[in-house]
Formats: structure tokens, sequence, C-alpha cells
């Protein structure tokens, strides 16, 4: 496991950070629709030229950092 670090900030600031996380995670489960044959939306961009595998990765990624800032942080 990495070396755990301690940081102490603003509640609103940790907020905005959950909140990113979320478009980003949200973002490579656009990915993985996309790849799918799922619908086409012209306002979003697909994140890279990436496999189903690597954008469920990036996608759970995301999801154990969320859930680690959540344990944490009481929304």
């Amino acid at each position: 496991m990495n070396e755990l670090i301690t940081l102490t900030l603003p509640h609103s600031f940790v907020g905005q950070i959950l909140d990113l996380l979320y478009e980003e995670q949200a973002a490579w489960s656009y990915e993985r629709s996309y790849l799918f044959g799922g619908p086409v939306d012209i306002d979003r961009l697909i994140k890279e030229d990436a496999t189903d595998n690597e954008a469920y990765k990036a996608y759970m990624y995301y999801q154990e950092i969320i859930d680690a800032l959540r344990r944490q942080f009481s929304c």
C-alpha cells in the first residue's frame, strides 16, 4: 500500500474535491458506455483511446478514492 498522507483542509475544499472526482468517474463511465455502443452525447468528450477493461479500472480507481475521502468526511 502507498504511504499515507494526512491533510487538513476546509470542509468546502473536500466537497469540491469530491465533486471533481465524481465528474471524472462519470466521464469514465460514459467512456465505457460508449465502448459498448451506447448513445453518443455530442456535449461529452471521450476520455481517451481506452479499452472497456481500462475504462472500468479507471472508474473503480476513482471509486476507491471517493470511498476513502467519504470515510473521513461526512457530507
